[in-house]
């Protein structure tokens, strides 16, 4: 794990092998679940609403970690913090930076998946 965008490469074999092949449909499911989420804090950032950016946050960083997608839960924690102190100056900056930390999760993911499969 050397970047902010990087995966937890043994996490995701160990979940591997107790998942079996259920893991894609929860990474399905997750990536799903995050595009939603993001959307949700846009309107949370646009809104200025503090309270549901830090929940929306809070929550997909779980949920992020849960999947070995460290670097999304890192990015996802700034928005958390931001959301908690009502900060809203870079937040929409911060947010893109999380959508990034998605895609580079999922190109890596798709790299993991190539030499799991």
């Amino acid at each position: 794990m050397s970047s902010l965008s990087s995966i937890d490469r043994n996490f995701l074999d160990e979940l591997q092998e107790v998942m079996g092949d259920d893991l894609d449909e929860l990474l399905a499911v997750f990536a799903n679940n995050a595009i939603l989420q993001f959307d949700l804090m846009q309107a949370a950032i646009d809104g200025e609403n503090a309270e549901t950016l830090q929940k929306l946050a809070h929550t997909l960083k779980g949920a992020a970690a849960s999947v070995g997608a460290v670097g999304l839960s890192q990015r996802l924690l700034e928005l958390e913090r931001r959301g908690r102190n009502g900060v809203f100056d870079g937040a929409r900056q911060e947010l893109g930076l999380a959508r990034q930390a998605l895609d580079d999760y999922q190109r890596e993911l798709a790299s993991w998946k190539q030499v799991t499969h």
